[in-house]
């Protein structure tokens, strides 16, 4: 896959079988920062995932255009697409005290619109919850201008459905954090609801640590008791990994979702890439 001169191809995995494979029969699934972005597609009927990427961009500001550039190896239509965003710019409104008219009250409380940002909202009917969240203006018209039919969310909406689905018949704490880069993003489902959805920015090592003893503590989660599941940019021979063992009993890394997987994947961590899998389950 060629890429432009500010992208650089962190991960590029391709099933050969994609050369008889239609964008019609496949959904794409795209998750991004302002830093980069991963994508997988998921060939329908197999429930097979074909190819995985993910680009790393080195601009000083977000380049929209520079980190779709993979988008021209992807021609014709997809069944289905899904593009989610994470900003930390978000906040949580039970659907039963919601209001679409209302969106600027919900965001003046939890964080400040700039003004090429506009403001949108996710509703988890199954759930009865609501995202309201900040999406930078240029970044919709991007999606619209290249996309055409898709759907575009929070990245949080991926998380929050897929848990909760895992866990809804399944009693009991369950804490899940995914690290990318420097963000660690956290979910909390307790007796099958959500207790917490959130992100935090880290420096360091320390600081992942700080933030998830606070969530426990907060909580009111035994780190005794209450496993932690890992997933993205984590492995057990790191110091990242040693630190939170000394202060949580039990430390796990996630499982992908149960579809299938190119042969192509094998050498990537099982734990490595589940937030944009899960993306493609929550079409």
């Amino acid at each position: 896959m060629e890429t432009t001169k500010t992208l650089n191809a962190k991960t590029e995995l391709i099933d050969p079988s994609i050369a008889n494979v239609n964008p019609e029969q496949c959904n794409l699934s795209i998750l991004f920062q302002k830093d980069g972005l991963v994508f997988s597609v998921l060939r329908n009927g197999l429930d097979k995932y074909i190819v995985l990427g993910e680009y790393v961009s080195n601009a000083t500001t977000p380049d929209y255009p520079a980190l779709f550039a993979f988008k021209n190896q992807l021609q014709g239509n997809f069944a289905a697409v899904q593009l989610g965003f994470f900003t930390p710019k978000f906040t949580l409104v039970p659907l039963s005290l919601f209001n679409t008219q209302d969106l600027a009250t919900y965001a003046k409380f939890q964080f400040t619109t700039a003004a090429d940002e506009v403001l949108r909202v996710d509703e988890l009917t199954t759930h009865g919850l609501a995202i309201v969240y900040a999406l930078p203006a240029t970044l919709a018209k991007f999606c619209d201008d290249l996309f055409g039919k898709h759907v575009l969310r929070h990245a949080a909406y991926f998380s929050i459905c897929h848990y909760l689905n895992q866990y809804k018949n399944k009693p009991g704490e369950h804490l899940h954090a995914n690290i990318w880069r420097n963000q660690v993003d956290v979910t909390v489902v307790k007796n099958g609801k959500l207790i917490l959805s959130n992100g935090y920015a880290f420096e360091t090592d320390e600081d992942v640590l700080y933030f998830l003893l606070n969530i426990y503590e907060q909580l009111a989660l035994n780190p005794e008791t209450v496993p932690l599941k890992l997933s993205g940019e984590i492995a057990k021979d790191t110091k990242r990994w040693q630190l939170l063992q000394q202060y949580i009993r039990f430390v796990e890394l996630e499982k992908r979702p149960p579809l299938n997987y190119s042969h192509e994947f094998k050498d990537i961590p099982e734990h490595a890439y589940n937030r944009v899998f899960q993306a493609a389950l929550c079409v």
